[in-house]
């Protein structure tokens, strides 16, 4: 039994994220549907697997990479912002 339970955990974040209970549920996970709150659970999710020595299937691409595709994707520098803070900035000067 606990065997069919762990096969059907998400074996990284971004199978967490990517899943359809994530989709539908977000609130439930990260509070309300918020750049800035999937950053931070992200953050958190990601810290508690570091201090816990939790080994996570690793993505393809790597995750850090979504960063530097963020700043191309919005022609900026990313000198001082989070991926987060470039989108918010950039839905900011939509309306």
């Amino acid at each position: 039994m606990q065997e069919k339970m762990k096969d059907l955990l998400p074996k990284s974040i971004f199978e967490l994220i990517d899943s359809e209970s994530f989709r539908k549920r977000t609130a439930m996970y990260i509070g309300k549907k918020s750049i800035s709150a999937l950053r931070i659970f992200m953050d958190g999710y990601q810290t508690c697997e570091l201090f816990n020595g939790i080994k996570t299937k690793e993505t393809k691409p790597p995750f850090w990479i979504f960063f530097y595709w963020i700043c191309k994707y919005y022609n900026h520098s990313g000198s001082y912002y989070s991926w987060d803070g470039i989108i918010l900035q950039n839905c900011e000067n939509i309306y």
